[in-house]
């Protein structure tokens, strides 16, 4: 069981690694959970890129904290949209 876990994990990994080397897309969403399983290279190399700009957000399935941001307002800050949940 771990180790199909693992091979998921690591499937994942080389799928967002994929789409940010690919040239193909200008905004990569990831959820948060995503991120923790990237190396710190990686992570710092994407941090410093603005094409494709990479955005982690929460997931519906991950809880958010009191003092994490928003969806709607880390759009506003970074895209300059706003989205209204209805």
């Amino acid at each position: 069981m771990t180790l199909l876990l693992s091979a998921m994990k690591m499937m994942q990994v080389k799928k967002i690694q994929e789409l940010y080397s690919s040239g193909e897309f200008g905004l990569i969403i990831a959820s948060n959970s995503m991120r923790d399983k990237l190396s710190s290279k990686f992570i710092a190399e994407i941090e410093e890129s603005i094409e494709p700009l990479v955005l982690f957000m929460p997931s519906q399935k991950e809880t958010a904290e009191e003092d994490e941001e928003s969806i709607a307002a880390l759009a506003k800050r970074v895209l300059g949209i706003s989205i209204e949940v209805n």
